[in-house]
């Protein structure tokens, strides 16, 4: 399902999506084969022995064992369920295939679901497991790891300052600590410039996902000849392209440009691999490209070390949208501009990552009603003086 096929009629999956399928099913197998008690074939079919309703069985039973045993939330079990949908999907693709609509013509790949039982039961377990998400309590405490916006951009500030090669005692710092203060900036700097997800800035490709171009292009920041780096996806190298299709360019300012500019030329080649050479912007201590654990700890460990709480690449997403909802300033069109920019809809930017508490969403209305008030007294005192 990784690659293009006759009967398969999905788009493909990104390999840091199958390597998560096959990661769920690796886990389900290590269940069914020490825990569950039934008899044990090492073959996929274990998991999904049927495409009747009773095919969905086995992936019940794990999931409420998940659910009792492991403390498991909703929302990783959606990722449970999406992982034995595909599964299903995979074994019986010739039943897809051989399917027919009235008119003849095979069906659109939507409708496909609709006709294989044991993906019916998948779909009624998701609709379950996604309502008890939406009224369950957060699997850990966000506090303590949520600091404001401007907080955030304050210890990117310190970051910075940390990139100087000489110590505040005037002793002169190893060239390779230095490198890696340069890449903890520019990974927290560019996070946020674009607080996008983490895996853009895994793949920040020199010449292919970050690209050169005019600063008079970008009529954000005003006349100029410069060139300035942007970020460039096309629609498979984001999480919604297959929404959203190409995305518009994400330019970064021409003063993280130029920081940009001095990492690339002085201390990026101190860190990557001479040995196998990549383009990837950003690097793991042996030279090769970040991964997304080694990503996840370097903001987790910095931002804990600075204003000390655990902030991880996704609730960025969350805290610049929290701070833009909670101005009073902020128009809907920009609201909507953030959230295209971010690569999502506005519904979803208000839905999922608008974090404020609902005391704080409906201070607005407070202030509202009290204005109403305050304009029928004094509307009453004029006419009464009149």
């Amino acid at each position: 399902m990784s690659e293009v096929s006759f009967q398969h009629r999905d788009p493909i999956l990104r390999a840091a999506t199958w390597k998560k399928h096959m990661g769920n099913i690796l886990a389900a197998l290590g269940w069914a084969k020490h825990i569950s008690g039934r008899e044990f074939v090492p073959q996929l079919q274990v998991l999904v022995p049927s495409e009747d309703a009773t095919g969905a069985e086995v992936a019940f039973h794990f999931l409420h064992w998940l659910r009792s045993e492991r403390t498991c939330c909703p929302k990783s079990e959606l990722m449970f369920l999406a992982t034995f949908k595909r599964l299903a999907k995979f074994l019986f693709k010739g039943h897809f295939s051989a399917a027919r609509s009235e008119t003849g013509f095979p069906p659109a790949p939507g409708k496909q679901l609709a006709r294989i039982e044991v993906i019916q039961q998948f779909l009624a377990m998701e609709q379950d497991a996604v309502r008890r998400a939406k009224a369950a309590n957060a699997s850990s405490d966000i506090n303590k790891k949520w600091i404001s916006w401007p907080e955030y951009l304050q210890a990117v500030k310190k970051l910075r300052w940390e990139c100087a090669t000489i110590t505040s005692r005037r002793k002169v710092r190893k060239r390779l600590a230095v490198a890696r203060s340069w890449q903890r900036y520019l990974v927290c700097k560019i996070m946020a410039a674009t607080a996008d997800r983490q895996r853009t800035y895994r793949e920040l490709e020199i010449g292919r996902t970050l690209v050169k171009v005019p600063i008079s292009e970008m009529q954000c920041f005003g006349p100029g000849k410069d060139e300035i780096w942007a970020i460039k996806h096309s629609a498979t190298d984001y999480k919604t392209g297959r929404i959203y299709g190409d995305r518009p360019l994400m330019p970064l300012a021409p003063d993280l440009s130029r920081d940009i500019d001095t990492f690339i030329a002085v201390w990026r080649p101190l860190l990557s691999c001479q040995h196998a050479p990549h383009q990837f912007l950003f690097c793991r201590k042996n030279g090769k490209p970040l991964h997304e654990r080694c990503l996840w700890a370097m903001l987790s460990q910095t931002m804990r070390r600075l204003v000390g709480k655990a902030v991880n690449p996704h609730l960025l997403r969350d805290m610049i949208v929290t701070h833009a909802r909670s101005q009073d300033s902020t128009s809907y069109k920009e609201l909507e501009a953030l959230a295209l920019y971010m690569g999502h809809s506005i519904r979803e930017q208000q839905a999922t990552y608008d974090k404020r508490s609902k005391s704080q969403k409906v201070l607005p209305a407070v202030s509202l009603m009290q204005s109403f008030e305050q304009d029928a007294l004094q509307n009453a005192a004029v006419q009464n003086v009149g």
